[in-house]
């Protein structure tokens, strides 16, 4: 069963998870230029490719020199960024904004299908043994996983500005093979919120997944991220 694949927040094809199904290419991936120790992840829009949800409009992603801006208006879409070697990480560094009306209230409404959006998803991809994925697999499926370049069995994304307090861990509901964590923030001098935050263990991540949804909820907001490291 297509059940570790390629770990999204749409679940898999074998589980009977309800899907919001078929992600079409958007035409904005994010390049990546990464350290020879792999800590630093600096934004830069030199090109792009593209992969987004059919059926649901997509986020829009743009980069304002090193900056990534997300647009969000009732809407849903991804940028994944695959690695070529395995990076062990300990501890996450970025800043970010947000400005907008999010409609997830509480905690509670945050763990159901219904309030599964985010302002923002910052998705480490983690290595593991990829199952078989079925033909008739939908195509962000065959997509993400012609983009990655090693194995992966699972996603956890950090969540700042989530509605659980900082710390505290949740399941999916649309898989299992997917794993939520606020992470706290605060407020920095010019305007943006700083994120470091040390993990109790270290992940082995093959890539990262960067999100920011609304379309659950019919949020309409803007999201801006700069400075992503990985240590």
């Amino acid at each position: 069963a297509y059940t570790r694949a390629v770990p999204t927040r749409h679940g898999t094809t074998t589980q009977g998870v309800e899907m919001k199904s078929r992600i079409a290419l958007s035409s904005c991936l994010l390049v990546v230029t990464i350290s020879a120790n792999a800590a630093e992840i600096k934004l830069k829009s030199s090109e792009f490719k593209h992969i987004t949800f059919d059926d649901i409009p997509q986020t829009k992603y743009a980069n304002e020199g090193e900056v990534l801006t997300m647009r969000v208006d009732k809407s849903s879409s991804l940028l994944l960024m695959p690695f070529d070697t395995v990076k062990t990480v300990s501890r996450v560094k970025f800043d970010w904004q947000f400005a907008g009306n999010f409609k997830v209230k509480s905690a509670k409404e945050e763990t159901t299908k219904d309030g599964d959006d985010s302002k923002l998803r910052v998705g480490l991809i983690l290595s593991g043994e990829a199952p078989w994925v079925p033909f008739i697999a939908p195509a962000w499926i065959k997509a993400v996983q012609k983009n990655m370049k090693l194995e992966t069995d699972k996603l956890v994304y950090l969540q700042p500005g989530a509605m659980h307090a900082a710390g505290k861990t949740w399941e999916s509901p649309y898989s299992d093979s997917i794993n939520n964590m606020s992470l706290a923030s605060k407020p920095g001098k010019d305007g943006w919120s700083q994120v470091d935050h040390t993990f109790n263990k270290p992940y082995k991540v093959v890539g990262v997944w960067l999100m920011a949804d609304g379309d659950n909820t019919n949020s309409v907001f803007t999201t801006k991220l700069r400075d992503l490291s990985f240590h």
